[in-house]
């Protein structure tokens, strides 16, 4: 699946520059109509998002599952499309939350109730799950150097799953997405993977109330 972390990936290469998540309080991007509100608490950082797209990938034989990522960020990526030499040296923040379904949605019509992590997934076809992952103060320099201050994933040990994916309609439209409690894997501070036996425990929290942009059909080349 194509995640945020996919399109800048493919936006910065022609750049020479891999971004991959930073902190509101250097931001320069002003948002959009579309988001409302949208942020992250966790480390006792608070984190706002001021942009969410949805990503759709179609199922590659019959009868398998929709893949679908919600990608909330500080950046606009549109712009950055346009502009990709200015992402060079940007910190960029984002979290993407991932979920799988037999049905096809699309930005007006997701689907609506509370949904469990991944851990908790069966073989039923008609199950959805969600999984999660956060990027936090990572920037890519004109030299080609790069740095993370903080990559998270959700915890998949028994005993850490994070509460379910909630996601309703509010009374004109938008959307509202909530996990009460993440419960999340810190890797070491600088790096993009979680490594085994070295990775921190931490809890947080994350909102969204708004409309998404669609990019499942961006063409990059």
């Amino acid at each position: 699946m194509k995640s945020l972390n996919y399109w800048i990936l493919m936006l910065l290469m022609a750049t020479s520059c891999l971004t991959l998540a930073s902190c509101g309080d250097d931001d320069d991007e002003q948002g959009n109509e579309n988001t409302k509100k949208c942020y992250i608490d966790t480390d006792g950082r608070h984190v706002d998002f001021k942009y969410a797209y949805l990503s759709i990938d179609e199922p590659s034989y019959s009868g398998g599952l929709y893949e679908y990522e919600l990608e909330f960020s500080n950046i606009d990526y549109f712009y950055y499309t346009k502009k990709q030499e200015e992402i060079i040296g940007k910190k960029v923040s984002f979290a993407v939350i991932s979920f799988v379904s037999p049905k096809k949605y699309d930005i007006n019509s997701l689907p609506e109730g509370d949904f469990p992590f991944q851990a908790y997934y069966s073989s039923k076809k008609d199950d959805y799950y969600y999984d999660c992952e956060i990027n936090i103060n990572c920037v890519k320099n004109s030299d080609g150097s790069d740095y993370c201050e903080q990559y998270y994933e959700a915890d998949w040990n028994k005993g850490y799953q994070s509460s379910d994916l909630i996601i309703s309609k509010t009374s004109d439209g938008l959307y509202k997405i909530e996990i009460k409690n993440l419960n999340l894997e810190a890797a070491q501070p600088g790096e993009f993977d979680i490594e085994q036996n070295k990775e921190r425990k931490t809890t947080g929290s994350f909102y969204f109330e708004g409309r998404f942009e669609d990019i499942s059909s961006l063409d990059f080349d």
